[in-house]
């Protein structure tokens, strides 16, 4: 990785060179400003952040009118939640960045807008009481994905409309506390930027033989 980032580095740096543009922008915003439109790995500066820019990826295919600054880590995509354990927050998984935790804030704190999608595919295997993820001070929280961080009890989106489990008047937390032998999933995007980024995902009610589950979490992609 150290390798990568360096090459990336000096591959940035260069194409600045050529293009007259400086290193030390706060965010791929002001490089998309400044003409910037290749997606790849360019050098920031956020306020704060520190005194020497570092590399992140920059996308330019705009949403909400702006370029997107992406942070990756070592737990994207579908991941099968094993070794399967049953007691509530058994499985455990720390989720690992590509930039360290005080550039993260930093961005975080000048962007205008910032997202993290999380998911749960379950198969007879409930949330609530057994499901979380945990903030960027390392606390679990207590609501998932679209839902508003100022939940009073855990809940997925699906409880905003009473439609959780295939119900219209459902009074379920999640999809997944059907508690069927039926795959379900429970997703959306995390938005509350004081809990941003996601740095633990943990699960339970696996214990049994067709207890299981699988984990999306994406990247933390910050706008503006």
């Amino acid at each position: 990785m150290d390798e990568l980032m360096s090459r990336n580095q000096n591959r940035t740096e260069n194409n600045s060179c050529d293009s007259g543009i400086s290193t030390s922008y706060k965010s791929c915003e002001d490089w998309r400003k400044a003409g910037a439109h290749t997606d790849g790995f360019y050098a920031i500066e956020p306020v704060s952040a520190s005194n020497r820019p570092f590399i992140v990826y920059c996308n330019f295919t705009l949403k909400y009118n702006s370029a997107a600054t992406v942070f990756h880590h070592d737990s994207e995509g579908v991941i099968d939640a094993f070794p399967r354990c049953n007691p509530a927050y058994c499985y455990q998984r720390e989720v690992h960045y590509d930039t360290s935790l005080p550039h993260l804030i930093a961005v975080i704190a000048i962007s205008r807008h910032c997202e993290q999608y999380i998911e749960w595919r379950c198969h007879h295997s409930v949330m609530a009481r057994y499901a979380s993820w945990y903030n960027r001070n390392g606390l679990r929280t207590n609501y998932w994905g679209d839902v508003p961080h100022t939940s009073v009890r855990f809940r997925c989106a699906c409880s905003l409309t009473n439609s959780c489990g295939g119900s219209t008047n459902s009074t379920l937390p999640c999809n997944c506390d059907k508690n069927d032998e039926t795959w379900r999933s429970d997703g959306g995007y995390l938005t509350y930027k004081p809990d941003l980024p996601v740095t633990k995902i943990a699960f339970g009610d696996m214990g049994g033989d067709i207890e299981k589950g699988y984990h999306n979490l994406g990247p933390l992609v910050c706008y503006g």
